[in-house]
């Protein structure tokens, strides 16, 4: 019942976002959809394995269900988005904003070179038959220059939009582009094996196709899509070793490498979440969410771990959803109070972004915090994740909109 409450209420809340806004991409309608979505496939208790996992309690649930109505609370103030923006305005991509933007690609190449220097020729993705943990054999990211390394798949993700919405395009500029997410999509695949970096420029790369079209079923677009989702599926399973599989219903071969990944990356999040909230935790107060900001000055207190932060996770799995640190710090005010906060800003910029196109690659850069919400807090967890959004609205503010006469 639980189960069905949530599939159907995140069909529901889409439904209405969308007929509002006249946006079937709006942030909130895809966050609301992916949220109760993924906490209802959490809930059915015949895909469980009964030695790691345990019916999620009434109370979870609750906090689960309102804390999405908290984060969606904010598309009442939405405006509406008319498409053909899109045909009368792009974005004039000026000297300043080039000299800046290519010297940011100068240095994440550089970091890429510095730190993969001694494997350039034999990429860790190549090595990974008989390794448990796939970080254990990619090079660590270097310090203060780590930042470039962060930002790449974001740079990329401006590579993409510039050609997608550019007033005007020289052939060695699209080579450059391309060229630069190429580059971005290597590294993350074969040098990083992060899905998490490629599902950035993939997300992105679906936003900015789909952002100027009305709603049409095209063979081309699924076919996109599909060939772009199944990469990173594909890395998945090449990266995810059979300990780290809940054991489920989907049967022995294929199948059960495919759905069994998907199925635990779903739902092993909230069976952490239930643990903390189910426990006599006691709250820090600001420590956890405030952590992109303490962290630099209370390292050692964080490793200690004298912030008194709660770690509950299985064997094998520590994502924890979004609200997990949020909950650690304040309980259920914590999950209500930051899920309205973060619907406000992401409201926010899609407000500012319906009056000035620009402001749309912030949404595509945040895609990513948005739909994997069900995983980890994407948005500000770590001084490292907070940082690149700094120089994403940097580099914002050096473009320009015109107008635009076909």
């Amino acid at each position: 019942m639980i189960s069905f409450l949530f599939l159907f209420s995140s069909i529901f809340f889409y439904y209405i976002i969308s007929i509002k806004t006249k946006d079937y991409l709006h942030p909130l309608g895809i966050g609301i959809f992916l949220w109760f979505f993924t906490a209802g496939i959490a809930n059915i208790s015949s895909l469980y394995d009964a030695g790691i996992q345990q019916n999620i309690s009434l109370e979870t649930n609750c906090i689960v269900y309102l804390s999405g109505i908290f984060f969606i609370f904010p598309f009442v103030f939405s405006y509406r988005l008319n498409k053909l923006v899109f045909e009368e305005k792009k974005i004039y991509f000026g000297l300043q904003y080039k000299v800046f933007f290519n010297t940011l690609l100068i240095f994440s190449f550089l970091n890429f070179l510095l730190r993969f220097k001694l494997v350039l020729l034999n990429p860790p993705f190549f090595n990974l038959d008989g390794v448990i943990d796939i970080k254990s054999i990619v090079p660590p990211a270097l310090p203060i220059i780590n930042l470039f390394d962060v930002l790449t798949p974001f740079l990329a993700v401006f590579c993409l939009f510039e050609l997608f919405f550019s007033s005007s395009l020289k052939r060695s500029r699209i080579i450059l582009l391309v060229c630069f997410i190429l580059f971005s999509i290597i590294l993350s695949v074969f040098y990083k094996v992060s899905r998490g970096e490629l599902v950035i420029i993939i997300l992105a790369f679906i936003y900015f196709y789909s952002l100027p079209r009305k709603f049409k079923f095209s063979l081309k677009y699924f076919t996109i899509s599909s060939i772009l989702v199944f990469s990173f599926i594909y890395l998945g399973v090449s990266r995810i070793s059979n300990e780290s599989r809940v054991s489920t219903q989907f049967g022995d071969g294929f199948l059960n490498i495919i759905f069994s990944q998907i199925y635990t990356y779903i739902a092993m999040n909230f069976q952490n979440l239930n643990a903390l909230i189910n426990s006599n935790f006691t709250p820090t107060y600001f420590w956890g969410g405030m952590k992109f900001i303490l962290y630099p000055f209370f390292k050692a207190d964080y490793e200690s771990n004298l912030v008194g932060l709660t770690d509950f996770n299985t064997d094998f799995f520590n994502a924890k959803t979004y609200l997990y640190y949020f909950i650690n710090d304040m309980g259920v005010l914590g999950a209500f109070l930051y899920s309205l906060v973060i619907g406000l800003v992401i409201q926010s910029i899609y407000n500012v972004s319906v009056r000035n196109i620009k402001f749309f690659v912030f949404l595509a850069c945040l895609l990513k915090p948005i739909a994997f919400m069900f995983f980890g807090n994407y948005f500000f967890g770590d001084n490292i994740i907070f940082l690149p959004y700094l120089f994403i609205f940097l580099l914002i503010l050096m473009l320009r909109t015109a107008h635009f006469s076909k």
